[in-house]
């Protein structure tokens, strides 16, 4: 439950920081190579963990201020530790909420039939 507080806090301030002015939060260049992302969900009945392996992920112009410009993401990596992966944003900071552009190509996946898994795609 504190976890939930945390993720809700946190999404609330993002918003007020999105395009504020006198408040200027930018990454001109973030570059992971060969690292492991992944989330893990126990707070649910079925818990379950995605990752992505073998990624290598660069990030440009990120910034919560409009003038600043589109921010990208490219990403390469192997989707539950086989399946080839490409995945490309472009982050558009707006009050009014979220505004990008996202791609995602995941190919060859070697999984195994997780019934815990399975139920979320239903």
């Amino acid at each position: 439950m504190l976890k939930k507080k945390r993720v809700a806090k946190v999404g609330k301030t993002a918003n007020k920081l999105s395009n504020k002015p006198g408040i200027l939060i930018l990454a001109d260049q973030v570059n992971l190579k060969g690292c492991t992302i992944g989330m893990e969900n126990k707070a649910v009945s079925n818990p379950y963990r995605v990752f992505l392996a073998d990624t290598d992920l660069h990030m440009s112009n990120f910034s919560n201020q409009f003038s600043k410009g589109i921010g990208q993401v490219r990403l390469k990596a192997k989707f539950m530790g086989s399946g080839i992966t490409t995945a490309s944003a472009n982050f558009r900071p707006e009050k009014g909420g979220p505004d990008f552009d996202l791609y995602v190509k995941i190919e060859e996946t070697q999984l195994t039939v997780d019934e815990r898994f399975v139920a979320y795609l239903r």
